[in-house]
């Protein structure tokens, strides 16, 4: 995807219209199971592939979308694919809105991302955008990638702005993340990486409603990065808004691939909360706004890109 594509497709999110709407698990890793949760059926399913400039690190993003006011969003990546990442996006993401995310993280089958979104305070039918991010490697089948990989999780106390972290075993390479709240009624304000630990927080807003959070983090072992010759380094950027929608993007060269986002929302005053993260191959997005009362913070966009090394 070309610069001025992903340009054009940020803008389309933000301007778009259409309107069709565990126990606390403390510095533990989550072996594989099946994750009970009842998702919303999918409306729509696309594909985008994309390489490095090698041609051995393949990634695939797969995006899903449902409407209505409160939803739950299940994606899965194509066969062949290790999931290593994903994102959501409440949409339409436009001033009115009171539509923001409550989840978005990996499964420990490593092939599900799940999503969800709600309006809060005020009925808002909106649609839920799902994305899975899958990773091929050439010359590794599927399981060799997933039979070295863990989830490693961590939940926080209830609170009313509850946040957490979870750090990987050093074996690993931090590949992805994300988060999960427990209520519906406190929202999500952060899911980014840093070093080798996932953070996560989220907050309720106007109305009391506290709850527990939990981190997620995806890692894979080094040694199998080793093996390919592969490198996975962290890029950012942020941008500030007085109040409002606010929107960082951020791009890598055609050497990488964008591989697993991540957001995060800062705010002075009432709060900022996040209503999009949306991956693509060489570049992803992340929005943010205030609700009923105007407050000014900083939106920040994160990628985990891979390519093998030059």
């Amino acid at each position: 995807m070309s610069k001025s594509m992903s340009l054009l497709w940020a803008a389309l999110l933000i301007c778009m219209t259409a309107c069709k709407k565990e126990q606390a698990i403390q510095d533990s890793k989550l072996a594989p199971a099946a994750t009970a949760r009842k998702a919303a059926s999918p409306l729509l399913k696309s594909i985008e592939y994309g390489t490095d400039w090698s041609g051995t690190v393949q990634i695939a993003i797969v995006t899903s979308y449902t409407s209505g006011t409160n939803l739950q969003l299940d994606v899965k990546v194509p066969d062949g694919y290790a999931l290593i990442g994903g994102g959501a996006v409440a949409s339409p993401l436009v001033a009115a809105s009171s539509a923001f995310l409550t989840a978005s993280y990996p499964d420990t089958d490593f092939t599900t991302w799940h999503a969800a979104s709600t309006d809060h305070i005020n009925s808002y039918v909106h649609t839920l955008f799902g994305y899975a991010v899958g990773l091929k490697v050439t010359g590794l089948t599927k399981n060799d990638l997933t039979s070295n990989m863990w989830l490693f999780s961590n939940t926080s106390s209830v609170l009313p702005h509850p946040a957490t972290a979870v750090t990987i075993e050093n074996a690993y390479t931090l590949i992805g993340g994300g988060a999960k709240v427990e209520s519906a009624g406190n929202l999500l304000v952060y899911s980014y990486p840093y070093g080798s630990t996932w953070f996560a927080a989220s907050k309720d807003h106007e109305v009391s409603d506290p709850s527990a959070i939990t981190a997620y983090a995806l890692g894979l072992k080094t040694a199998v990065l080793n093996q390919k010759n592969l490198e996975v380094v962290r890029d950012s950027i942020a941008n500030f808004t007085s109040g409002g929608i606010g929107t960082a993007s951020i791009f890598v060269d055609t050497t990488w691939v964008a591989g697993a986002p991540g957001g995060r929302a800062t705010y002075n005053g009432a709060g900022r909360m996040l209503d999009g993260i949306a991956p693509h191959i060489q570049d992803a997005t992340v929005t943010s706004k205030d609700l009923d009362v105007s407050d000014g913070g900083t939106t920040a966009v994160y990628v985990l890109k891979i390519r093998q090394k030059r």
